[in-house]
Parts: structure tokens; C-alpha cells; sequence
């Protein structure tokens, strides 16, 4: 292993209620911030994708992510300010799918992006309730 991250946390905050979680709607409060290291390849192209995320940290290139021109105008629309819901109200205005079905894409996306370590989210503005 050439290189490891890890974040910690206070001992005085018991729990896993500050790790990023897709369930119920909390995740539409989150900032995605695109890491610096991650870039968009957009050579040799598996079927479908429009371009592949990697985050150039890595010395693993199999930690790569495919993505197709709707998930592309989404990534390309975080900024570090806006929130999830921010990007997928502007985003809806771009395409004609339904809200559900572009929340479903979307909270699936961003779960990828996060276990692909192309992004990080800041957490700070979530409600205690689940909702953003």
C-alpha cells in the first residue's frame, strides 16, 4: 500500500450518524466537493460512458467510474457550494426525466462517486430529522 487515508473523528461523538448516508432524504443537504486529484479520461471508453472519473492519488487505476452524459452534467455541476438538491433542481432543467427518476439516478450516483473516492461531502448543513 503506497498510500492511506482515513478521517477521524472526536471520541465524544459516539455512533456512525457523521459517516455520508444515502437512506431517507438527508443526502439531499450534503456539498459534494469533487476531490482535486480526481479527472475525467475520455479515451478508450467501456460502451455507454461518455467519460471515466479517476482520481489520480491513486496508484490503483481499477478504481475508475464510468460515466454516461447525464451523470457527466451532474458531476460537472458540483462546485463545492451547491447542495445535492441544488444541483438536481438545476439539473432537472436540463433533461426531461421525471423528479423521482432523477432522484433515484441521482442518489445512486453520488453514492458511487463517494465509494469511488471521487468525492467528499460536507455534512455540516444535515438536519437532525433526515430531511434536508
Amino acid at each position: 500500500m503506497t498510500r492511506h487515508s482515513l478521517i477521524l473523528y472526536r471520541d465524544d461523538h459516539p455512533g456512525d450518524d457523521h459517516l455520508p448516508s444515502f437512506e431517507g432524504n438527508g443526502w439531499l443537504a450534503y456539498i459534494p466537493i469533487r476531490l482535486h486529484e480526481t479527472k475525467y479520461v475520455q479515451k478508450s471508453l467501456p460502451p455507454n460512458a461518455v467519460a471515466v472519473l479517476i482520481n489520480q492519488a491513486h496508484s490503483d487505476l481499477d478504481i475508475f467510474l464510468p460515466v454516461n452524459a447525464n451523470e457527466k452534467q451532474i458531476v460537472d455541476a458540483i462546485n463545492g457550494e451547491r447542495t445535492i438538491e441544488e444541483i438536481i433542481h438545476h439539473h432537472s432543467h436540463l433533461g426531461t426525466k421525471g423528479l423521482s427518476e432523477l432522484l433515484s439516478q441521482a442518489r445512486g450516483l453520488f453514492e458511487r462517486l463517494y465509494n469511488y473516492d471521487k468525492v467528499v461531502f460536507d455534512t455540516s448543513s444535515k438536519s437532525g430529522d433526515g430531511s434536508p
